[in-house]
């Protein structure tokens, strides 16, 4: 698996862009990830739900629960999935 990743924004939460080249040439994702003080995943977890992203990132399908979209999954796969929403 091929990819580049680019800070968007340092600060919580930090938005980090991965472009795919290679066999996934064309996959762009945008990753949304929480550090926190607490111990309390759970407070973290409520963050993360109530979160959205900048309009700036219009265009965006939320992909967190599909399993196709996982960096494990990724590596197995020979080329990018299908969007969702083109399902």
């Amino acid at each position: 698996m091929q990819k580049t990743r680019y800070c968007l924004q340092c600060e919580q939460p930090k938005l980090e862009l991965d472009v795919y080249a290679g066999r996934h040439l064309g996959l762009v994702v945008i990753e949304a990830e929480w550090t926190s003080q607490s111990d309390n995943r759970q407070i973290v977890e409520t963050e993360a739900l109530a979160y959205s992203l900048p309009g700036w990132l219009g265009g965006t399908t939320e992909v967190t629960y599909y399993s196709e979209y996982k960096n494990k999954t990724l590596a197995r796969t020979s080329k990018p999935p299908k969007r969702p929403d083109y399902a």
